[in-house]
């Protein structure tokens, strides 16, 4: 009986060390290679100064509105961010390191028509402790058609906002 277990004890020692490679089994331990990071999306720094406006082509309004819509919500973190730097006690609650700091432009991949955008792009966003993250924005934004004093037809975007970004990006 006590060969039986001995035994057993033996078999069980072995198939586990077969199992955790610990030599049995003639496998040889592969050294990992150093890993390569993705390379990150190109992204457009838009800033923090809207400058453009409603035009005659629906794809130049879009084009116009997507960017002005970030750098709106980047001027707001500007102040929002230089408000609590000035006025937190880091020590208390560490807010600001969790405050997004920059949203930058990736891919846009929005269907423009003539009556509306299906919003569909992407947005890096930068935090103030350094993280960053990419999310991915999709909605739709109405267009309405007004005729200017030269007879163009001008495409405004309805309910203009800045990029509400975590509610409309995950």
């Amino acid at each position: 009986m006590k060969k039986l277990f001995v035994t057993l004890i033996l078999a069980s020692a072995l198939a586990l060390l077969a199992a955790c490679g610990g030599g049995v089994g003639g496998d040889d331990v592969q050294e990992v290679g150093e890993q390569d990071l993705p390379t990150p999306v190109p992204t457009e720094e838009v800033g923090a100064e809207a400058a453009r406006s409603a035009t005659n082509s629906p794809q130049a309004t879009w084009d116009n509105y997507l960017r002005d819509t970030i750098a709106e919500q980047n001027r707001i973190r500007d102040l929002t961010v230089g408000l609590i730097q000035r006025y937190e006690d880091p020590e208390l609650t560490g807010q600001a390191n969790q405050l997004l700091l920059n949203i930058t432009l990736g891919e846009d991949r929005s269907e423009v028509n003539n009556t509306f955008v299906d919003a569909d792009f992407d947005v890096r966003v930068e935090y103030l402790n350094g993280d960053t993250e990419t999310l991915t924005c999709t909605y739709r934004k109405d267009f309405r058609l007004t005729e200017n004093e030269d007879g163009e037809t001008i495409y405004y975007i309805v309910n203009p906002a800045p990029l509400a970004v975590f509610a409309l990006c995950q």
